[in-house]
């Protein structure tokens, strides 16, 4: 394996990519594409070093036995009284304030009770899983669509009126544009609050933790709404996730809400959005994955000191990697060069591309055997940095979300 030292570079070197650039990674390499051997395949008996990890507790429910595990079990748990309470109160405030016409100066809302929320929102899931062109059909007399269940637990009016009126915050109370307690998401703010900290505090992080981006589904007008072309779901709202790796939890979640200011002591949105994320959090021990919008070298140096792993696909553009060793070489299938720098090192490995990651832990002759298909079917064993392994199997918690 190639090695260029431990080279100390100017920290004031160009960054092209240490901007409010949210753009989807232009990384190449495909590593759903890469095939471990038989040995180096199971993800729970070899950790990515051998570092002892006797306080790092396994991932799973924290406050949830296994007898009681069940979907609604589970759903309580993050939608608990408190979220209940906060739909009721303010579904029922908006409902009262809002006329029916012109000509009323009142409306006829009548107030709408817990037991009535929750069977709206068992009524919501389960009309996602059976799936009609018009919500109205579920309560239509045409056998062709009619649901009893549905029409048995709520009238179509009732459940318009609920769905039409439905508010997770008092409108009246909106904090001014331009003032300090202004929030472009104050509509639903209160409500990722709580639901936060219901994630967080009923269930455990594992030792892998993967921080992505993630996004939900929506057409409408909004100036939150991003288009990235290369997603499965292209238009929406953009969510930064970070998410147990071997399970796909939902741990931390933070809604984007477009350009802002940056401080002068934060060098990226992209290490913004990561120490937001692992904030108020116990991570020191732990192992972080990210793609190449959120690696750089300073990163990997400011978690190393914070006693956190961290391991990501780089750009070789990034500020520190000097562009004579991330110009693409010549080099054979199985090749790899590395370069030390700090506490951090960067490997360029080739595979049926060349490949950039960096990592703050892995050493520059740790590989591991892979095997490989060439056009002719045959099969080849070539050497794998670790590194690429262990971003391989560890990586993909937020891409198991859905």
């Amino acid at each position: 394996m190639e090695s260029y030292g431990n080279m100390e570079l100017d920290d004031q070197s160009s960054d092209s990519y240490a901007s409010d650039d949210t753009s989807e990674s232009d990384f190449e390499f495909d590593f759903d594409e890469l095939e471990l051997s038989d040995d180096d395949s199971n993800v729970y008996p070899e950790e990515p070093n051998s570092m002892n990890e006797s306080s790092i507790t396994d991932s799973g429910f924290a406050s949830i036995s296994l007898k009681e595990l069940t979907p609604v079990s589970v759903f309580r748990k993050f939608f608990d009284e408190e979220i209940l309470k906060l739909i009721t109160d303010q579904t029922n405030i908006y409902g009262k304030g809002k006329k029916r016409s012109n000509n009323q100066k009142k409306s006829n809302w009548k107030d709408v009770s817990k037991k009535e929320i929750e069977s709206f929102l068992g009524l919501v899931i389960l009309m996602g899983i059976n799936n009609l062109p018009n919500m109205k059909l579920y309560w239509s007399s045409d056998m062709v669509f009619q649901n009893t269940f549905i029409s048995s637990i709520m009238s179509r009016n009732r459940f318009l009126e609920i769905f039409y009126n439905l508010h997770l915050a008092d409108n009246s109370l909106e904090p001014k544009r331009g003032s300090r307690e202004y929030s472009k998401i104050y509509k639903v703010k209160n409500f990722t609050e709580i639901l936060r900290r219901n994630f967080q505090k009923s269930y455990s992080l594992g030792r892998y933790g993967s921080i992505d981006e993630s996004m939900i589904k929506f057409k409408g007008r909004s100036s939150l709404k991003q288009y990235l072309p290369i997603k499965p779901i292209k238009r929406g709202y953009k969510v930064w996730c970070l998410c147990d790796s071997i399970t796909g939890f939902l741990f931390n979640f933070q809604i984007y809400l477009g350009k802002e200011e940056i401080s002068a002591k934060e060098t990226s949105l992209a290490e913004r959005v990561v120490f937001d994320l692992i904030s108020g959090q116990d991570f020191q021990g732990k192992y972080l994955y990210f793609d190449n919008f959120f690696t750089s070298l300073g990163l990997l140096e400011n978690l190393k000191l914070q006693n956190i792993k961290a391991c990501g696909t780089i750009r070789p553009d990034r500020a520190g990697i000097p562009p004579d060793f991330a110009k693409k070489n010549k080099m054979e299938r199985g090749d790899c060069k590395s370069m030390v720098r700090s506490n951090s090192i960067v490997f360029i490995w080739m595979d049926n591309k060349q490949v950039s990651l960096a990592s703050n832990y892995h050493e520059d002759n740790e590989v591991v055997p892979i095997s490989r298909r060439l056009k002719d079917g045959q099969r080849i064993t070539i050497d794998c940095p670790k590194a690429v392994k262990d971003y391989n199997q560890f990586s993909h918690g937020v891409d198991r979300l859905g």
